[in-house]
C-alpha cells in the first residue's frame, strides 16, 4: 500500500461554526463537489483541487485528519465502503481509487473513462461507477474491491451524474446527461427500468422503503417507483437545478440541494418544503447525511463542506455519535417559512405529473 497524505499549506483548514449553528470545514482551493460519511464519524470531502480530505467527529469537534493527494484532476466522487474503514474516490482523470481513512491507497480502477459518480454496495465489497466522457461513457460498472470488473450496465447514451444503491443491495439507480434515470438488477444484471425526464437527470436517491427513488432535474423532483411508475413531481420552489438529493431515515421526507445556492428539507408525499437552508454563498454540489440521521454535510462551489442541525424529530436515527449536540432549533413553523419564502416573492407549488405519452415507461429485464 502507498501513503500519499500530505500537509496543504495554501490555505490552513479550519473548523468554525457560523452563527446560524452550520459547522463550516474549509480548507479546499477548489470548489467541494463531492462529500460522504461513515459510521464511525469520519467525514470525506473531495474537491476541484484535486484532493481529498478526511475529518473526524464526533460533531461539533470535528477536526481535519489528513488531506490526501488523491488524483491528478477534479475528484468528482466519494463513496465510504460500510464497516471496513475504507472509502472510494472516483475523478475527472478517469480512475477510481480504494484508500483506507488513514490515507493509504490500496488499489487503483483504471476505468479509461472520467468517473463522475460512485455508490456503494452494503455488503462492502462491491461498489458502481458512473462514466463520462472517454470510450466508455454512459456506462455503469459493478466493481469489487478486488479489482475485479463484475459487471457493466449499459443503455445510457450520456454521462451517468448520480447513481444510488437500494438499502438491500439489489438495484442501482443511475441518472444522466442523457435526461433518463434507469433500475438495475445486481443479481439478474438486467434493466429494471427506464424513467424519461425534460432534462438531464443530476441527482437520484433510493428511498427506505425499498420500492420509491427520487431523482432531481431542472426546477424539480420526481418521485418514482422502483418499477418506473411516476408517483409525483415537486417544484420545490427551487430557482435553479437540482443538483443533490438525500432521503431521510423516516422514510417521508428527504433533502434537495441546487444552484440557488440553498438546501430545502421537503416531504417526499406532497412537497411541502419544511426547511430552507442557507448556509452556503455558492451553489450546492452535494448532500450527505450522518450517520444519526440529525444532520446533514453538504458541499459547494464556495470552497467548504458545512455541517448543519436538520431541526426535524422524525430524522433522527438509532445510530448516533458520541458526545453529539444539537446546532440550533428548528425554525419556529413551517408557516413561518412559508410567509418568508412567500414575501421574498418565492411560491410553493408542484408541478403536474407528466402524462404517461410524455414519459419513457418501464422496460422490465
Amino acid at each position: 500500500m502507498r501513503c500519499v497524505t500530505v500537509e496543504t499549506t495554501e490555505r490552513p483548514p479550519s473548523v468554525t461554526t457560523d452563527g446560524d449553528g452550520a459547522l463550516t470545514l474549509s480548507g479546499h482551493t477548489g470548489h467541494v463537489t463531492c462529500v460522504a460519511a461513515s459510521d464511525d464519524g469520519h467525514i470525506v470531502t473531495g474537491s476541484q483541487d484535486k484532493t481529498v480530505k478526511v475529518w473526524r467527529g464526533p460533531w461539533p469537534v470535528t477536526h481535519l485528519v489528513r488531506t490526501i493527494e488523491a488524483h491528478t484532476d477534479t475528484v468528482r466522487a466519494l463513496a465510504v465502503l460500510p464497516g471496513g474503514g475504507r472509502f472510494i474516490s472516483g475523478s475527472l482523470d478517469g480512475t477510481a481509487k480504494l484508500w483506507t481513512f488513514g490515507g493509504e491507497l490500496e488499489r487503483t480502477f483504471a476505468v479509461g473513462s472520467v468517473v463522475y459518480s460512485i455508490a456503494a454496495l452494503p455488503g462492502g465489497t462491491q461498489f458502481v461507477v458512473g462514466l463520462g466522457a472517454g470510450p466508455s461513457q454512459g456506462e455503469v460498472r459493478l466493481y469489487h474491491v478486488d479489482g475485479t470488473l463484475a459487471h457493466t450496465f449499459r443503455g445510457h447514451v450520456d454521462t451517468v451524474l448520480a447513481l444510488a444503491v437500494t438499502r438491500d443491495g439489489q438495484r442501482v439507480v443511475s441518472g444522466s446527461v442523457d435526461k433518463v434515470a434507469k433500475v438495475w438488477g445486481v443479481a439478474s444484471r438486467f434493466l429494471v427500468s427506464t424513467s424519461g425526464h425534460f432534462e438531464s437527470v443530476l441527482a437520484v436517491a433510493a428511498m427506505p422503503d425499498g420500492q420509491r427513488f427520487l431523482s432531481g432535474s431542472v426546477d424539480e423532483v420526481n418521485v418514482w417507483l422502483l418499477n418506473g411508475t411516476h408517483e409525483n413531481s415537486f417544484g420545490l420552489m427551487h430557482a435553479g437545478t437540482v443538483t443533490a438529493l438525500v432521503a431521510l431515515p423516516d422514510n417521508k421526507h428527504a433533502l434537495a440541494g441546487s444552484r440557488s445556492k440553498k438546501v430545502k428539507l421537503f416531504n417526499v408525499d406532497d412537497g411541502d418544503v419544511l426547511r430552507i437552508f442557507t448556509h452556503h454563498t455558492e451553489q450546492v454540489f452535494c448532500l450527505a447525511l450522518l450517520p444519526d440521521g440529525r444532520r446533514f454535510v453538504s458541499g459547494s462551489m464556495d470552497q467548504t463542506a458545512r455541517i448543519v442541525e436538520i431541526g426535524l424529530e422524525e430524522t433522527r436515527h438509532s445510530i448516533a455519535w458520541p458526545g453529539a449536540t444539537l446546532a440550533h432549533e428548528a425554525a419556529s413553523s413551517r408557516q413561518h417559512l412559508l410567509a418568508a419564502a412567500s414575501a421574498a416573492g418565492v411560491q410553493p407549488g408542484r408541478s403536474r405529473p407528466r402524462p404517461i405519452a410524455e414519459r419513457s415507461r418501464s422496460a422490465v429485464g
